[in-house]
C-alpha cells in the first residue's frame, strides 16, 4: 500500500532504480557496438542506426511489466482493495514509466549527438531533428507494453522487443495488401512504416504528416484498449469486485 501512497517522483525513483541493472548492461553493450562502429567507414551511419535501436530498446526496459509485476507478485491484491478504478490506476502507472522513458530518450539522444561533435562525427540527420520521431516511436511502445504486460505474466521485454522484430518485417508488406485482414493487422502491428514516412517528412519539411500520425494514434488507441481489456480481466478473475473498483 505504500508505493500508492508515496509521492510521484518516489515512485518514479523507485521504477528507475529497478530497471537501473538493465539500462546499464545495454548502455556497456551499445558502447562496446560504438567502438566497433567507430573503426568503420560509415561510422556516422552506424552509430545513428544504433542510437534509434538503443531508443527503443530502453522504452521497452522500462516500459514493460508495469501492470504484470503487481498481478504476479500480489501487491495488486492490497492496492486494488482501496476505491480505485484499476484501469485508470494502471494507466496513470503506465504514464509515469512512459515519462521515464520518454526522458531516457532525450537524454540518449542528447548524449549522442554531444558525444558525435567531441569524436568530430557529423550525424546526418541530425538527432535533435528527429527527436519528436524518436518521441513518437517512444510512446507507441509505450502503448505496447502496456498491452502485453495486461495479459502476459512474464517476460514482457522479450515480448515487446520480439513484436517490434516482427512488425519491421511484416508492416511494410501489408500495406501492399489491400483486405480487411491487413487493415486489422496494421492496426495491432507497430506501425514503423508511418514513424518512417514521418522521419521523412521532418527532414523534407513535407506537410503529410497527419496520415501518418492518425495510423499511429490508432495504433496507441488500439493497445489502451487491449490493456484496459487485460486489467479488466485479470482483476474479475483475481476477485477484486469489478463494481466496487469501477
Amino acid at each position: 500500500m505504500r508505493s500508492v501512497l508515496l509521492p510521484t517522483p518516489r515512485r518514479l525513483q523507485l521504477l528507475l532504480q529497478a530497471k537501473l541493472g538493465a539500462i546499464i548492461s545495454v548502455a556497456v553493450a551499445f558502447g562496446a557496438v560504438g567502438a566497433v562502429a567507430l573503426r568503420s567507414a560509415d561510422a556516422a551511419g552506424l552509430l545513428g542506426s544504433s542510437l534509434s535501436l538503443l531508443v527503443i530498446v530502453y522504452t521497452a526496459i522500462v516500459g514493460s511489466g508495469v501492470v504484470a509485476a503487481d498481478m504476479g507478485d500480489g501487491p495488486a491484491q492490497l492496492w486494488l482493495q482501496r476505491p480505485v478504478r484499476p484501469v485508470a490506476f494502471y494507466l496513470l502507472r503506465q504514464a509515469e514509466a512512459g515519462c521515464v522513458a520518454l526522458l531516457l530518450c532525450v537524454i540518449v539522444i542528447l548524449a549522442a549527438r554531444v558525444a558525435a561533435g567531441w569524436l568530430g562525427l557529423r550525424l546526418d540527420p541530425d538527432p535533435l531533428t528527429l527527436l519528436p520521431v524518436h518521441l513518437v516511436r517512444c510512446a507507441t511502445i509505450v502503448a505496447l507494453c502496456f498491452g502485453v504486460s495486461s495479459w502476459i505474466g512474464r517476460g514482457n521485454t522479450v515480448v515487446v522487443l520480439a513484436l517490434f522484430v516482427a512488425s519491421v518485417a511484416i508492416d511494410s508488406e501489408l500495406v501492399l495488401i489491400d483486405s480487411w485482414i491487413s487493415a486489422a493487422a496494421r492496426a495491432i502491428v507497430l506501425p514503423n512504416e508511418a514513424v518512417r514516412a514521418l522521419s521523412r517528412d521532418l527532414i523534407n519539411g513535407d506537410g503529410s504528416s497527419l496520415i501518418h500520425l492518425a495510423r499511429i494514434a490508432g495504433f496507441f488507441f488500439v493497445w489502451l484498449v487491449i490493456g484496459a481489456v487485460g486489467i479488466w480481466r485479470a482483476t474479475g478473475r483475481r476477485g477484486l469486485t469489478r463494481g466496487v473498483l469501477g
